[in-house]
């Protein structure tokens, strides 16, 4: 793996029931090499959860995806993330390379 390489982190969101879950869990079958899948209710969602749970939440992903860059993986993070939040967080930074997807279903 090469640590050196720039990193991709690509960060999903869509509306509930979009289908980000399922996204998570077919990616993590695939294997992909070099990359680690994290759904952002992993950390646990508390009864009430409200945007000030959420950008403490967006928080400490960054700092995650941070972390998982300098072993050398790129991230793939799907759920509750707000584009506009995660852009004027104070662990946000360029170097991290995100590319923003939005899951879309129609009715």
């Amino acid at each position: 793996m090469n640590r050196n390489m720039i990193k991709i982190n690509f960060l999903n969101t869509g509306t509930c029931g979009a289908g980000k879950t399922r996204l998570v869990q077919e990616l993590k079958k695939r294997q992909l090499n070099n990359f680690i899948v994290y759904d952002f209710d992993d950390c646990g969602v508390p009864d009430g959860a409200d945007v000030t749970w959420r950008k403490k939440a967006t928080r400490n992903w960054l700092k995650t995806l941070k972390e998982s860059n300098s072993k050398g993986y790129h991230t793939i993070l799907c759920g509750g993330s707000v584009p506009p939040e995660v852009l004027e967080c104070p662990e946000y930074e360029e170097s991290l390379n995100i590319h923003f997807g939005f899951i879309k279903i129609n009715h």
